[in-house]
């Protein structure tokens, strides 16, 4: 291989390897999804007294999240907590 056969460098940009970052710079790293809106608890700090369920319809299915999961973790989530329904 010669110099004339080198391609240039790839500009910084394209070589950052894929990441999802915060308003801060800082790379995210944690995903939670809420598999669920329904809970018993109704706690306070989740649920507002004026809250109202999603339809069931409107909830991803399994396969959704499981693409969901794929993709972030592609991104760099390295952790992925599941909530919901407690």
């Amino acid at each position: 291989m010669n110099a004339a056969s080198v391609p240039p460098p790839a500009p910084a940009e394209a070589r950052r390897p894929k990441a999802l970052y915060d308003s801060h710079g800082r790379i995210i790293r944690d995903l939670r999804l809420s598999i669920t809106d329904r809970c018993n608890y109704r706690c306070v700090y989740c649920m507002d007294p004026d809250f109202r369920y999603m339809p069931k319809q409107e909830l991803l299915s399994l396969d959704e999240y499981i693409t969901v999961a794929r993709v972030a973790a592609s991104l760099g989530i390295t952790k992925l907590r599941l909530t919901g329904g407690e």
